[in-house]
């Protein structure tokens, strides 16, 4: 299996080639289209995320888990995303949820949503299953060809009104060719054969699912709820700076996931007896890392926000300084949550991301109404925090380690951050 840091280097190296896509086309898609149209575009894409959650059924983690521990082969679980992904779409093609309409004319919202579904629930597979492979070059060499073409696009005709469906379009029909061309990647590369699953592995991957399933609806919700409570009690303006701060702190969650998304397979397969050493390290690692980074950002916020995103983009400095105290929970609890699936106690992350919801939906309720994006920005920010204490507490519980391990840097930590990046000649 390959080794913690050569898998960690690389699916940093080529997820952020990929962020930074991303990072470059949300910029072109806030300044386009404004604070508000932006905001409504961004709000109907978080309503599809749930719908492609629900209709996912977490299954890309019972997927890793099974193909990480080599109990299930990648013929099944290839056939397997297959035909789930067919089954979902037919669900939404003919049972469609109702959705807010776009402020942007010409554009037909249910042709978008189905790309924009059938795409991602290719995607969320395929590079699943590519990851539990300690693949991180293929999909995300996809995701990165894809999101340049789009950038290209969106330059070449930004000047021209004229042209906002189609740009729309372009955006959301490209998640739909990324997701096509992950899984003809991943059937060519593995040989897939037509070998449908058994019944018993099919329940397998479910039944682990499941729980997971469970646990991500309710973390969707921690990330996601308070985009209701804006949306209903804030202007289309608030809405669309608030959207933007809550993406900003999603971007920030990236390199913590990846570095999930690597540890998952290893504490899967119980091969590397020193992964609570590590765990740790790079739990304390995040959160040093990630204090000066929001130090910065926090230095230069007020004027940097509205110099990239646009002069209706006021709002943001103020709901990101209230977002800190939170981030700095999460970036640092994700290694930890890692470990917790890789041993199958989804149940902690789960009661955690639970007691965060209600703390962050109760807040809101109250708050929001007279205080808008800046209540919710702090109830956010406290949830995180109580979910923080929760976890840690379990993780304390169950493993040999001291409280200070987890804030206190020690000098190995540098060593340990080079050693990552920078191999000795």
């Amino acid at each position: 299996m390959m080794h913690v840091k050569k898998a960690i280097q690389n699916i940093l190296l080529w997820r952020g080639l990929n962020f930074l896509s991303l990072f470059i086309l949300n910029v072109l898609l806030a300044r386009y289209f404004g604070a508000s149209e932006a905001g409504a575009l961004f709000f109907v894409i978080n309503n599809l995320s749930l719908v492609i959650l629900i209709l996912s059924f977490s299954l890309e983690l019972g997927l890793t888990y099974y193909v990480a521990s080599g109990k299930i082969d990648g013929s099944e679980t290839g056939m397997l995303a297959l035909i789930w992904c067919i089954i979902a779409v037919c669900i939404f093609i003919f049972f469609p949820p109702r959705l807010n309409t776009l402020i942007i004319e010409g554009v037909n919202l249910k042709i978008a949503s189905i790309c924009f579904i059938t795409g991602n629930l290719l995607i969320n597979f395929y590079s699943s299953l590519f990851f539990a492979r300690n693949n991180f070059i293929t999909p995300n060499g996809c995701l990165l060809a894809v999101n340049l073409i789009l950038i290209t696009l969106f330059i070449s005709g930004m000047q021209n009104a004229a042209y906002q469906h189609l740009f729309l379009y372009a955006y959301m029909g490209s998640f739909f060719l990324q997701g096509i061309v992950i899984a003809i990647f991943y059937f060519l590369q593995n040989r897939v054969r037509i070998k449908f699953p058994t019944w018993i592995n099919f329940k397998l991957v479910v039944k682990f699912s499941l729980t997971a399933f469970v646990g991500n609806i309710i973390f969707f919700l921690v990330y996601r709820v308070d985009y209701w409570f804006v949306e209903t009690y804030s202007s289309a303006n608030e809405l669309g700076n608030y959207i933007q701060v809550s993406k900003i702190v999603q971007w920030f969650l990236l390199v913590p996931t990846m570095i999930s998304t690597v540890l998952f397979p290893f504490t899967a397969t119980g091969q590397d007896s020193k992964i609570i050493d590590k765990i740790v390290s790079l739990s304390r690692i995040l959160l040093w890392l990630y204090f000066f980074v929001c130090i910065g950002v926090a230095a230069i916020g007020f004027w940097a926000f509205v110099w990239m995103f646009g002069d209706t983009y006021t709002y943001m400095y103020t709901a990101f300084l209230l977002y800190i105290p939170g981030v700095l929970a999460l970036v640092s609890l994700f290694p930890i949550l890692s470990y917790h699936a890789g041993i199958k106690r989804i149940d902690i992350k789960i009661k955690g991301a639970l007691l965060a919801l209600l703390i962050i939906v109760v807040l809101n309720a109250v708050f929001t109404p007279e205080y808008g994006i800046y209540a919710a920005s702090a109830a956010s920010s406290i949830g995180y925090i109580v979910y923080y204490i929760y976890v840690i507490y379990y993780f304390k519980a169950n493993n040999e380690i001291k409280l200070y391990q987890l804030f206190r840097p020690l000098p190995e930590d540098a060593l340990y951050l080079k050693s990552k990046f920078y191999k000795r000649k």
